[in-house]
Order: C-alpha cells, then structure tokens, then sequence
C-alpha cells in the first residue's frame, strides 16, 4: 500500500506534470509542422476521401433534410392509422418522404431549365442587333470627331477580325478536343447522378434509422463528455439543428 502511494505521488508531481505538458506541446508542434510540410500531400489525400465519401455525404445531408417532414408524417400517419396499422407508419413515412424529395427536384428541374433554355435563345437572337445598335449609337455620338470615330471603329474592327480568326484557327481545329472534353462531362455527369442515386440509397437508411442512431449519438456523447457537458452540447445542438432548420424551410419557400 505504501508503494502505491508513493506512485500516486509521484504521479501527481508538479514537475512531472510540467514534463508532461511539455511533451504534448512539442508532441503537436511537430504534428502541425509536419501537417503544414505536407500540406499538399493531406489536401489531396481529404480530396480523395470525400470523392469517395460523396454519396455518404449526399445521403446525410438528404436525410438531415428530409427529417423533420418525415417526423411530422409518422406523427400524422400514427394519428389517422388504426392500431394495427401503426407498424406501418414509419416506413411509410420514409416513402412519403422521398417521393416529396424527388417531386421537388423535378419541379425545379422543369421551372429551372425551360428559363435557362429560353434566355439562352433571346440573348443569340438579340444580341446581334444589339451590337449593331450600339456601334449605330457610337456612330452618331462620334460623327463629329472624325478621329476618334476612326480609332473606335478600327477598334470594333479588330475585335470582330479577331473574333473570327479565333473560330477559324483555334476553334474549329480543337473541335476534336473539345468533344472528347464533352465525353469527360457526360462521364462527370453520370458520376454525379450515381453519386445522388446511391445518396438516396443512403438517405433511406439513415431516415428509417434516424431514432436508433439519434439514442446511440446520445449514449456516446454522455459517455465521453459526461452529464453537465453532455446536456450543454446538446442544448446547444438542438438551438443550431432549429435555426438550420428554419433556414432550410426558409429557402425552399423563398
């Protein structure tokens, strides 16, 4: 017994704790140093990971989303259901969810691109008349100074020469190149709707989970922080998950 008090005291040395501390200071120096030294090599190795996590991602933050709606759905799906259809509720609401996730997608896609599509077509068919109208206007302002009349329209002249050459030298010759250049941005496409679907994939697990993985976060969380840090984080995680929440709610009706 006196041998293990005299390690206890030991252990509670002032100067060992000095020693100590001094130790984890210069232990992460040398991490930081070591991370600022390699700093290319970490940022491609974080790019890496999150290539690879993406569809992760994209289901967390769809699940995150789509939270709320799906609990209101199981309430009022658990309210207008007889009791032995209540077992029912909470992949229904899952369903309900995801198919309003979708919908609200398509309806963007079809306001979205019928816009784009059509102020794509007014600018090509209204932008030459335009520039005629503007070098008509430069014209008039500058039909008395017949110098300055000069330079600038040498100057619309060599743009619109170069412009041309530009389309017969560089442009046509690439054409090649910039089609395979479009074959990478289909395959960038698809990759990235892969990465959605296997997202929604994902999105459907972590929502019909969403209760379980909610009390283990709340087991872990008070395991390591303990009771009074463990409720701070919490409060404070519901007040940022509410404020988040109403800005999300708030876009989407904007």
């Amino acid at each position: 017994m006196e041998e293990l008090k005299d390690k206890k005291v030991k252990i509670k040395n002032p100067y060992i704790k000095a020693m100590l501390a001094g130790f984890g200071a210069l232990a992460l120096a040398i991490l930081l140093f070591l991370l600022l030294y390699n700093l290319d090599s970490v940022g491609d190795a974080v790019n890496s990971a999150i290539v690879l996590l993406r569809p992760f991602i994209i289901g967390g933050v769809i699940a995150y989303i789509l939270s709320p709606l799906c609990n209101n759905i199981e309430k009022w799906l658990g309210q207008i259901f007889p009791e032995k259809l209540k077992k029912a509720a909470p992949p229904l609401a899952v369903a309900l969810s995801m198919i309003f996730f979708i919908l609200l997608i398509y309806l963007l896609l079809i306001m979205i691109i019928p816009q784009l599509y059509a102020s794509i077509i007014s600018l090509s068919d209204t932008l030459p008349g335009q520039m005629e109208a503007l070098i008509n206007k430069i014209a008039r302002l500058l039909k008395d100074n017949e110098t300055l009349y000069g330079y600038v329209m040498t100057a619309i002249e060599n743009i619109q020469k170069g412009f041309t050459d530009w389309v017969n030298n560089t442009l046509l010759p690439d054409m090649s190149s910039i089609i395979s250049g479009l074959g990478t941005g289909v395959k960038s496409v698809l990759s990235v709707l892969l990465d959605i679907v296997v997202g929604a994939i994902v999105a459907v697990y972590c929502l019909a989970g969403r209760k379980t993985f909610a009390r283990q976060a709340n087991m872990v969380l008070y395991s390591i922080a303990g009771k009074k840090w463990g409720d701070t984080i919490k409060n404070e995680a519901k007040y940022a998950d509410k404020m988040f929440n109403g800005f999300i709610s708030g876009k989407f009706v904007d």
